[in-house]
Formats: C-alpha cells, structure tokens, sequence
C-alpha cells in the first residue's frame, strides 16, 4: 500500500523479497526479524480528523480501520482495494497492491498478526466508535484562527 518509488527503499533480506515492494515496518529501523509487519500506533487524539487510517493510508474511514483491528486477519484477507484513496501515477499504479495480490506475501504478514479476533455487538461497535469521535478537539475542526502573527524565523504565514 506504500506510494513510493521501489528504487528508493529497496531491503535486501534473507528471509524477505529485496524488490522494494513490502513494507517490513519496525525491522527497517531495529533490523530484527521479530519485528516485521510491525508498525508504530499512533495517538488517539484528534483521531476522528486524521484520515485516511493505516500506516499506508489503506483505510478511508475511522470505522473501517476499527473493524480492521477487530478482526486483522481476515481483514487482510477481505480488503477492499477501492476503499484506498490514493493519488494517481503511471509509475505506481501497478505496483500499489502487489503484496496485496501476491498469496504469499500477504500470508506472511498475517501470519506475523498477533491480534486475536475481536466480537463487538453492533452497540458496543457503534459506543467505540463514539468514544474515539470523544477524543476530539473540537478546537482542532477549525484551526484558522490558530495562526500565530509571526513565527521565530521571520518568514511571512501567507506563502
């Protein structure tokens, strides 16, 4: 789901692909192979005004990426390609869900899940969903009138 260009991130791993392709996550940064398919959870703050959701963008909406962590695997499995809001390049258009196409690829990474499935009855789905919109700023919609007058270095706002 990454849109960068494959010559720029190429690993060359033993027990990985070294075209570019996947996304290895945390191993790119610790090098330890536990830590493939890991990623960084971000804050829940303002989490209701940060989409699209996923480290890749992959899900455009805040109860799509919430049914995804309920239940990973077949997430992973079931995904919707057209939910991805992705901006369009001759150059990576065929190559934004090879992965995602590729069986092997993505048993790898949900075979690296550790999430169990979740089961929420529509209500305690619908009281999630409330509560992540509860974690909002309702400062933080409107953020015009949070321009400082000038900043440290001298620069104009307006550009």
């Amino acid at each position: 789901m990454q849109r960068r260009n494959p010559a720029d991130c190429t690993i060359t791993n033993p027990n990985g692909y070294s075209d570019g392709l996947d996304d290895f996550g945390r191993e790119r940064v610790t090098g330890k192979p536990e830590d493939r398919f890991r990623f960084r959870t971000l804050t829940l703050r303002n989490i209701a005004l940060t989409a699209p959701y996923g480290h890749a963008g992959a899900y455009d909406t805040l109860e799509a990426v919430v049914k995804h962590h309920l239940d990973p695997v077949n997430s992973l499995h079931d995904y919707d390609q057209q939910q991805a809001v992705l901006p369009s390049r001759a150059d990576l258009d065929a190559l934004d869900f090879t992965v995602m196409n590729e069986t092997a690829r993505r048993s790898a990474i949900a075979d690296a899940n550790e999430l169990a499935p979740v089961t929420l009855s529509d209500r305690q789905f619908s009281d999630l969903i409330e509560f992540l919109h509860a974690l909002t700023d309702r400062k933080a919609i409107d953020l015009r009138t949070d321009m400082p007058d000038s900043v440290p270095s001298g620069l104009s706002l307006a550009e």
